[in-house]
This record gives C-alpha cells, sequence and structure tokens, in this order.
C-alpha cells in the first residue's frame, strides 16, 4: 500500500518519489535533475510545488518524510 502523505498522496508520480527521495539523499540541484531528466531550473520550482500540495512547510518536513517512509532517490 502508498504511503499517504499530510495533504494528499505523493506516490500519484513516481518522479514525486523520486524526488524526495534524491532530496533526503542529500544530493545537489544538479544531482537531482539529471536522473530525473528534468532541467536545473526546474528543481527549487517541483519542491515547492510538491511541499504545496503535501502541505509541508518547508524543505525539512519534506525530508523527513521521505525518511520516515523509506523512500529511495534510486540515482
Amino acid at each position: 500500500m502508498a504511503p499517504v502523505y499530510p495533504g494528499g498522496d505523493a506516490t500519484d508520480c513516481g518522479t514525486n518519489v523520486r524526488f524526495s527521495g534524491l532530496l533526503a539523499e542529500g544530493l545537489t540541484a544538479l544531482e537531482i535533475a539529471n536522473p530525473l531528466f528534468i532541467s536545473l531550473e526546474r528543481v527549487p520550482s517541483h519542491r515547492r510545488n510538491l511541499m504545496r500540495r503535501l502541505g509541508l512547510r518547508n524543505k525539512v518536513e519534506l525530508i523527513r518524510l521521505a525518511i520516515e517512509h523509506k523512500i529511495e532517490g534510486v540515482r
């Protein structure tokens, strides 16, 4: 069963899950962009949009959520 996050279910898109996992691994924006095939400029906006959909206030909450649900970035 897919984990349900506060404010919604981020597992509706594999990119959201991978993005969260890569962020939780402490990767740079460039290291996140490359495996997801998104532009470097898209990384901050993708993070903001994901946090808004999940009802999270900051990047720390997003990282904590990914760690709690054992989401890995799978580089």
